[in-house]
């Protein structure tokens, strides 16, 4: 019984084009579109109040980031920067799988603020943790869009990947 304003699906993938990552973008525009509207008519307002496709999911990231212990937070900034395999720019960086064991800092109070980061953001779909055949869990960016699109994570990048 939902549905969308007249326009409001062309205008939508007039925006994404021909993004790679157009799919993953729609979901999280569509699902901050049905969290957000009244009725059953989704709207170009708000649409709009969510940034469009591409501020729905960059967004989303942002608040889960922000809503972070100042000590998760930090950990969450080494850990989403541990994720992508850096390349010379943000348009061809990957994201890259890595085992939690890696990345779990030894000092205790670190670790557990690195833990409720990770859980915190796989919990909100940024993030995936899988686990291998031996029972260790490995985790990587959910959307390779966060990647591209997400200005606070190539802010966090070493100068070099800033050039682009």
């Amino acid at each position: 019984g939902l549905r969308l304003a007249d326009g409001l699906a062309e205008r939508m993938l007039r925006d994404v084009g021909a993004e790679p990552d157009h799919l993953p973008m729609l979901q999280y525009a569509l699902d901050q579109l049905w969290q957000r509207s009244e009725g059953d008519t989704r709207s170009h307002a708000a649409y709009e109040a969510i940034g469009g496709v591409t501020g729905a999911l960059t967004g989303h990231a942002d608040r889960v980031v922000d809503a972070l212990a100042d000590d998760a937070r930090d950990q969450a900034r080494r850990l989403l920067t541990e994720l992508v395999d850096l390349s010379a720019d943000r348009e061809h960086a990957t994201r890259r799988r890595v085992p939690e064991a890696t990345i779990r800092p030894s000092a205790p109070a670190q670790a557990e603020a690195l833990a409720h980061a990770a859980d915190t953001l796989v919990d909100a779909r940024l993030l995936f943790r899988s686990e291998d055949p031996q029972g260790e869990h490995a985790l990587e960016i959910a959307h390779e869009a966060l990647i591209r699109r997400w200005d606070r994570l190539s802010d966090w990048w070493p100068p070099i990947a800033r050039s682009c």
